[in-house]
């Protein structure tokens, strides 16, 4: 599996057209969709909690700014223990 997945990485490093389809896949139009939602929620919500993941949190805060609404805190939560993934994909010796 570790392998294809280096496959998949080599394969959109040598493809910067195809990463950049991915990145307005994943990253850009999934931001549009949460921002149409935050502007409707704001009628109803005077506060409001994205809980997105990193890639995505620079256009979401330039956007939601873009709105008026004010930085009060950033809090960041670690999902995943990299450590604990490269462990078991490689083992305690690694």
């Amino acid at each position: 599996m570790l392998a294809n997945v280096f496959a998949i990485y080599l394969d959109l490093e040598a493809q910067p057209g195809k990463a950049a389809a991915i990145t307005e896949d994943i990253i850009i139009r999934r931001n549009r969709n949460l921002i149409s939602w935050i502007k409707a929620s704001r009628i109803n919500y005077r506060e409001i909690v994205v809980p997105w993941g990193a890639l995505h949190l620079p256009g979401i805060e330039t956007a939601i700014l873009q709105m008026g609404f004010d930085l009060r805190e950033h809090t960041y939560v670690p999902l995943i223990s990299w450590t604990k993934v490269g462990h078991s994909l490689f083992g305690e010796g690694e």
